[in-house]
């Protein structure tokens, strides 16, 4: 997918499926990138978020939210 539209359009289309009362957002370091972990509920992994950047711009977005491929990572109890 190219062009900010498209891909601002994507995005605000997964928040509005992925957020709930219960979800967060905790941003990090993924595989040395720039990223997020989503949180469905309080330390339960949601899915996995890994940004490419450069010249200060995402050029790239890997998301992960096979539960299968997540189960590897330790998830923090949210409060």
């Amino acid at each position: 997918m190219l062009g900010s539209t498209k891909v601002s359009r994507l995005v605000l289309g997964l928040v509005s499926k992925w957020v709930t009362a219960e979800a967060s957002v905790e941003f990090t370091l993924v595989n040395g990138e720039p990223g997020l972990v989503w949180y469905s509920r309080p330390g339960v992994i949601g899915g996995v978020m890994a940004f490419a950047v450069a010249d200060g711009r995402i050029t790239e977005a890997y998301a992960v939210v096979n539960p299968e491929k997540l189960t590897h990572l330790n998830a923090t109890p949210e409060a």
